[in-house]
């Protein structure tokens, strides 16, 4: 039946399930400076959501029943009521399964057959604006059991159950959306039930109690009230509902509705006068009460249906209106903080206070100085004699410069300063106390602020601080900033409702954390505080925490998950100023063709009818200066956005098409819109705005177009990749827009344009190692030699050397090493090869290992040599993914022969999941082996003896990081150590090796004590969680240049699909126009909200449970269990699978079972229908039984208590997992052998 599709909510006899959005939520009342005449003073709330939330204490007015309609008729506004007090009338209607009679003044709906719902109905006038009540009980509770109103394509369901039965889980299985849960005890009693929509929102009432508020699900069905009722499966009896009276009151004439402010709006900045205006129905008569934040706050008449609310302070506030029995409105409004207003850019005046992040432009005509600062971080510029000198952290330092147009941004402590659109410097502000406007002496002149960062959140304490207290919606990219004196003991907590952050500081000066990788929960050390006072900065995405001291990096955190709503707890002593903060970056770049350097930012990827700039930014802004000419112009000028010249040449492109006389906006060259309009002549100037899914283009200006990115139903702005993410910025000047002269460009985003870069790309190939010979510089891949003969710019291929691999390193003594992977695949060995002749012959093979492996592998980069000689080479001597492992061998004799080291690289010896390593010489003679894990970062461990023995407590370094390639090498002229990494969120994605979206590079200048980014190699912006887009990442270095060499697999192809489109992408950078930044750029995500599985990434990272088409066997997390049971519906899967899958551990006593993961705990008891998830009780639709020693669950239970879908596959294995993609988990079914 189409009426039941698509559940807003349901009730339960021991539970009220409901798809709702705020259920029971209510914003914390107390005191403060908003005082309406006559009522008690109130505070805003806190959390900045929309969908509109009611309050338990919300008015629930009697309705005012026409009994003279009863049996009877309906009223000419479409109202009617019935009481059931004789035979059933005309107006209502049944289906062939159901029993109706009236008795006692009742009426009884009886079903017997599961499978064949009962349903009784009346149609409706189908008003917007209703309120429906009836009084009814369950007698025998089924699967289906419940009432339903549909108006004008919209529906209201709600269900009651007894417990969650079989249909309830089929809506798991087949994907529909899973109701969440309230109590309610109803059982078997008789229950009012009220339901008041307006606009499309309704609220929701039992006995005179709010319940909750929902938004209204769109229908097909026709107008009308319907009660449904159905038996269970394995029913004896039948189900019955009887109903006492059904009221259906339409609001024609008695609407109420606020006319003022609009919904979401911002009324004004700090301390302000709110007045609110209502706007009221003909038939309503007496007064209109008001509510502000659930508080009473008078009332007016509806001649005059205003109210005015006197000194709101910043924060979201809700009003309420209600009168007689027409239902209750409501409209929430904001009052605006500075953060607000920084986030619309708002100008400052340069005597204002300025927050810790903000944008300074000013003119520069000859000599002068300018300070800034926030109050402890100084920004102190000095212009002369054709310098720049900046003071920072570690003294001051120079640039050359002169005059001209600057821009100065100033971050947490960190600044970039910018002279004409090219980057100068970017450095560590000097922690001190200093002012917090902007003064200049001098020729410095012009000078405008504007806001960066929004401050969300700060307090100033003097040493002692206590506060528990919720920080409102912060998202899940955020920075915590905290003044901290080390020697204090202290505690800081926060949770952005996803994930927390648990940090204690100690007087000895350490700072322990509870890591998501802990499932004892217990606490360990990440970071080392600095002696003295300093600011402390913890940067969090999606739960990812990167803490710095002064901005220099010192831990790293992986959160565990948490279901505490959003908060921040401060204790302990030793506390300055506290902030939270947004973590944005911005860059710049502005120039003109004339410019020397003018085309070492630029590409040309659209076959030289256009630029882009070495960058990949998502929130951008461009603009163009263009000469015009009053006729004759022709083709087309596009500013382009996010554009993806390696995948799909797709982006965001707006501009204007001269030879149609349009403007036009499309997501590629070939899928353009036209959009009316006509460009000016002479001088014109075109702005490009693109900021999340919002596009606009300026002309001298004046906005001429606006479009919103996520409306995929438009064809000239779809496709296969999302436009809404990061890709590069440039425009697109056609060859035929003849007489158009472009003047100047100047770009603004949050990617980092490099300078100075090559891109070389081979198709076909993905991993190479390379090289420098005499006679070039050598690129050899997995098939195939390739050499350049021009430095580096080009490459060409070569005939074949022998024995080339992608791990060879030419030697001290001039030889080339080449090592190999020989043996069958049961009997796996490392071989050398030496060549003394520039690679023409190879001498060997030379033995690596003194034994065979079934399994063993090394990826490039993984063979180097120290400066003493000895050459080091890491082996992966496992395929298993979730317990790597690695052995490190080395020659003292250019290869010949080999030793192993003593230290073995594994979980059992390290804790951890060890992979693909990559050694590195420091300046004391001691290595380094940097390793990708499932920690979210890459880690390290150390050899004091030239890797003869490693240390196996593995630390945490500050490369965040999914599970995926990377390489790390040392420039031997200046000992500069250079990292290449996939440089993203291991939250990001339901699987730990992705999403592989970005490559990073990083430079250290002080043997690997701090690193400094570089900038941003690649951006695939592939989110697709089983999608390799980046293979095997290497680094290598020369004399003027560092080349990043990256295998790509091309959307929309899969490695998993095995239709794979490789090819490898290598950059080539001039050393000299490498330009560090202060910091590490922002981490990119969440791409999708972390909120929406209960268990997240701690389930997610383990990808699937499948079961066999015959039941007897289970995968989990690389584990086959045998002997499982195949029931039918009911599939049963054993506890310790589900630990497995969930990556936790099992504890037995005696019939009580429980699973940890983390901090989460899921007991379970044998003969048990009720199961405690995270400490809440929830009830099963079968009991847990123990079957061969293990207990077991349901599938059909395991969804729901986790969250999770299951499906068949198209084998007729039971899959289960957070990801419904059938191509996917067929494809993942058939390599682990469960089909």
């Amino acid at each position: 039946m189409n009426w039941k599709k698509g559940i807003a909510s349901a009730l339960a006899a021991v539970f009220l399930l409901g798809a709702l959005s705020g259920c029971g939520k209510k914003p914390t009342e107390s005191s403060g400076s908003g005082t309406p005449s006559g009522s008690e003073a109130t505070e805003p709330v806190t959390e900045d959501t929309w969908v509109d939330q009611w309050y338990t204490d919300a008015p629930f007015e009697a309705l005012v029943n026409d009994r003279s309609l009863d049996t009877g008729g309906t009223r000419e506004d479409g109202t009617w009521f019935e009481s059931f007090s004789s035979a059933r009338n005309v107006f209502w209607s049944a289906n062939e399964t159901a029993l109706t009679e009236t008795r006692d003044g009742k009426l009884r709906l009886e079903c017997k057959t599961f499978g064949n719902e009962a349903y009784f109905r009346r149609s409706t006038n189908g008003a917007s604006d209703f309120t429906l009540e009836v009084r009814l009980r369950v007698e025998h509770f089924g699967c289906d059991n419940g009432f339903s109103l549909t108006f004008g394509g919209k529906r209201v369901v709600i269900y009651l159950f007894e417990t969650k039965l079989r249909t309830g889980m089929e809506r798991v299985l087949e994907g529909y959306p899973r109701p969440e849960t309230v109590y309610a005890d109803i059982g078997d009693s008789w229950h009012t039930y009220r339901i008041t929509v307006r606009d499309a929102v309704a609220m929701l009432w039992l006995d005179g109690t709010y319940v909750t508020s929902f938004e209204c699900e769109p229908t097909t069905g026709e107008n009308g009230f319907t009660v449904f009722a159905c038996p269970n499966y394995y029913a004896t009896i039948s189900t019955i509902m009887e109903l006492e009276y059904v009221s259906y009151q339409t609001l024609t004439d008695r609407e109420l509705t606020i006319l003022s402010p609009a919904r979401g709006e911002t009324v004004g900045y700090g301390k302000t006068d709110v007045t609110v205006q209502a706007g009221v129905g003909s038939a309503l008569t007496g007064d209109i009460r008001w509510r502000l934040n659930g508080a009473d706050a008078g009332s007016s008449p509806v001649s005059a249906p205003t109210v005015t609310f006197r000194d709101l302070k910043s924060g979201v506030y809700r009003v309420e209106a209600s009168c007689g029995d027409a239902a209750v409105t409501e409209r929430v409004f904001v009052v605006g903080t500075d953060s607000e207003a920084e986030r619309a850019n708002r100008i400052y005046s340069t005597a204002d206070d300025l927050q810790s992040s903000y944008i300074l432009n000013f003119e520069a005509n000859g000599n002068g100085t300018l300070t800034a600062g926030d109050g402890i971080h100084a920004l102190k510029l000095t212009l002369g004699a054709s310098l720049l000198r900046y003071a920072t952290a570690s003294g001051e330092q120079t640039v050359s410069a002169g005059t001209g147009s600057y821009t100065a941004v100033a971050d947490g402590g960190v600044a970039w300063v910018y002279r004409n659109g090219k980057l100068l410097a970017s450095f560590r502000m000097p922690y001190e106390s200093c002012g917090t406007t902007v003064q200049t002496t001098g020729s410095i002149s012009n000078v405008t602020v504007s806001a960066h960062n929004a401050t969300l959140w700060r307090e100033d304490f003097n040493g002692a601080a206590s506060l528990n207290r919720d920080i409102g919606d912060i998202g899940f990219n955020y920075c915590i900033e905290l003044e901290f004196t080390a020697g204090h003991a202290a505690e800081l907590v926060s949770s952005d409702g996803a994930f927390l952050l648990s940090l204690q500081l100690s007087e000895d000066g350490t700072v322990t954390a509870v890591n998501a990788l802990n499932k004892n929960a217990e606490r360990a050390t990440v970071a080392t505080l600095k002696q003295g006072r300093a600011v402390y900065r913890v940067y969090v995405s999606a739960g990812i925490a990167l803490i710095y001291a002064d901005n220099e990096w010192c831990g790293s955190v992986r959160m565990p998950e948490t279901v505490a709503p959003r908060s921040l707890f401060l204790s302990g002593e030793g506390f300055g100023r506290v902030q939270v903060r947004e973590t944005n970056d911005r860059f710049f770049y502005s120039g003109t063709p004339q410019d020397a350097d003018w085309g070492l930012y630029f590409s040309n990827p659209f076959d030289s009818y256009g630029n882009c700039l070495k960058c990949y930014s998502r929130d951008t802004e461009l603009t163009a200066s263009l000469t015009v000419p009053q006729s004759g112009a022709s083709g087309a000028f596009y500013l382009v956005a996010r554009y993806g010249k390696e995948y799909t040449n797709e982006g965001i492109f707006v501009g204007y098409d001269f030879s149609s006389g349009c403007y036009r906006i499309g997501g590629a060259l070939n899928r353009m819109e036209r959009v009316e309009g006509t460009l000016p002549t002479g001088k014109v100037t075109l702005r490009l705005s693109v900021h999340g899914q919002t596009v606009e283009l300026f002309c001298n200006g004046t906005r001429v177009l606006t479009h919103d990115t996520v409306l995929r139903a438009n064809a000239n702005l779809s496709g296969s990749r999302d436009i809404n993410g990061w890709g590069y910025a440039g425009w697109y000047h056609s060859a035929r827009a003849s007489g158009v002269t472009l003047g100047s460009y100047s770009y603004s985003g949050d990617g980092n344009p490099l300078k100075d870069t090559t891109t070389i790309m081979i198709p076909d190939k993905h991993t190479v190692c390379m090289f420098e010979l005499p006679d070039g510089i050598y690129m050899c891949a997995e098939t195939g030699t390739f050499r350049s003969t021009d430095g580096g710019y080009t490459f060409g291929e070569i005939e074949d050397i022998p024995k080339r691999n992608i791990n060879m390193l030419v030697l001290q003594s001039g030889k080339v090493l080449s090592i190999l992977r020989a043996g069958s695949d049961s009997a796996r060995t490392f071989v050398a090869y030496v060549s003394s002749d520039g690679c023409k012959t190879f001498r060997g093979p030379y033995g690596i290992n003194e034994d065979t492996n079934a399994y063993r592998t090394a990826m490039n980069g993984k063979v180097m040599q120290m400066s003493t000689g000895r050459i080091l080479f890491v082996s992966g001597e496992t395929e298993d993914e979730n317990n790597g492992e690695l052995w490190v061998y080395y020659s003292d004799n250019d290869g010949v022969l080999w030793k192993k080291s003593r230290t073995k690289f594994n979980y059992a010896t390290t804790g951890m999941n060890i992979q693909e390593g990559s050694i590195v010489e420091l300046e004391d003679g001691k290595l380094r082996l940097y390793a990708r894990t499932d920690s979210g970062f890459l880690l390290y461990s150390d050899s004091s003896d030239q890797g003869k023995t490693w240390d196996t407590d593995m630390k945490t370094s500050g490369f965040a990081s999914v599970v995926s390639a990377f390489n790390v090498t040392k420039d031997r002229a200046s000992g500069a150590i250079y990292l290449a990494w996939e440089y993203n969120n291991i939250c990001d994605s339901e699987a730990i090796q992705y999403p592989r979206t970005r490559v990073g590079l990083a430079v250290s200048y002080d043997n690997a004590a701090s690193w400094q980014y570089l900038g941003d190699i690649d951006e695939l912006n592939q989110v697709m969680a089983l999608e390799f887009t980046h293979w095997n990442i290497g680094v290598w270095v020369t004399e003027k240049h560092v080349y990043v060499t990256v295998g790509k697999m091309q959307p929309p192809h899969s490695w998993l699909l095995a239709d794979g489109k490789w090819y490898n992408y290598t950059v080539r950078i001039s050393k000299s126009a490498l330009q560090p930044m202060a910091r590490f750029n922002a981490l990119h995500g969440p791409f999708s909200d972390p909120t929406e599985a209960p268990l997240g990434n701690a389930l997610a990272a383990r990808g699937i449970l499948a079961i066999s088409s015959s039941g007897n066997r289970v995968y989990a997390s690389g584990t086959v269990y045998e002997g499982d049971n195949l029931g039918g519906t009911r599939t049963e899967v054993t506890l310790e699978a589900v630990a497995s899958f969930l990556g936790g551990t099992l504890e037995r006593d005696g019939t009580d079972a429980v699973i940890r993961v983390g901090n989460a705990e899921y007991r379970f008891r044998v003969g048990s229908r009720t199961a405690t998830v995270r400490g809440e009780t929830r009830e099963m639709t079968f009991a847990a039984v123990e079957r061969n020693g293990s207990i077991r669950l349901t599938v059909a239970d395991l969804c729901e208590l986790l969250g999770l879908y299951a499906r068949k596959s198209g084998s007729g294995a039971i899959v289960i997992s957070t990801t419904s993609d059938a191509v996917v988990l067929d494809n993942l079914l058939a390599q682990i052998g469960i089909c």
